[in-house]
């Protein structure tokens, strides 16, 4: 994400047992907790696009480029290869705060 984003979850959102784990009881202003989304997260409007272009990002390092004509068809460089990718849901994993997928 170029620029930071802002968004309030409201107190009654969020479980007691995560509010516990995290110690957000000192962040919680007017009935919410104010955060700060620097990278992506599940539901936001732009997750979408976040995952798409770094998913173009690793398939160029193994020579795919996606079809300027066909938005999800990808093709090889060199070999007489391409497959369309539809993707319903996509993670990266994470370990211990660093991605596991460069």
């Amino acid at each position: 994400m170029p620029n930071y984003e802002c968004m309030r979850i409201p107190v009654s959102s969020i479980p007691a047992k995560i509010i516990k784990l995290y110690n957000l009881e000192p962040l919680i202003h007017c009935g919410a907790v104010y955060v700060k989304i620097r990278k992506g997260m599940c539901g936001h409007p732009v997750s979408g696009r976040l995952a798409n272009d770094k998913l173009v990002q690793i398939l160029q390092k193994h020579d795919f480029v996606q079809s300027d004509l066909i938005p999800g068809l990808f093709k090889h460089k060199d070999r007489p290869l391409c497959f369309s990718l539809v993707v319903d849901d996509l993670g990266f994993p994470m370990l211990e705060n660093k991605m596991l997928i460069s």
